[in-house]
């Protein structure tokens, strides 16, 4: 049950931001035929120092990789229907899936598992591809 609840909150935001947001033109928009995609990954905090040191260094590799925080990382997480929301959740927009597979293959986010290891433990992580 709480598998279809996640994936039922994240198609909402896929659609919201995929969709709505889109522009027409530049890369991962409508005009040049790549759908954008959205990372989503449920955490638990481990260590709020170790996080607070890790998160800017992952933003910044993320970002030198083409990808785009939307910075959920702290926000409010609510539940609309079926068992509770995960307490905290990040969420960052890619221009491709491809390109945000790379990335979360890449050597610059491999070398960030010892300080991702001490800062958060991840729940589950996947990446969605806009339909539109």
């Amino acid at each position: 049950m709480e598998e279809s609840h996640e994936n039922s909150v994240h198609s909402g935001i896929v659609n919201a931001r995929g969709c709505c947001h889109r522009r027409s033109g530049g890369p991962g928009t409508a005009g040049s035929g790549q759908a954008k995609s959205l990372y989503c990954q449920r955490i638990e905090s481990l260590d709020p120092t170790a996080q607070a040191a890790f998160t800017p260094l992952a933003q910044a590799a993320m970002k030198a990789a083409g990808g785009r925080t939307l910075n959920t990382g702290g926000g409010k997480v609510v539940g609309i229907d079926g068992p509770p929301p995960p307490k905290r959740v990040v969420i960052n927009e890619w221009d491709s899936l491809d390109q945000a597979e790379a990335y979360y293959k890449s050597k610059a986010w491999n070398d960030l598992a010892p300080q991702r290891d001490k800062a958060i433990k991840t729940i589950r992580r996947y990446a969605v591809e806009s339909a539109n």
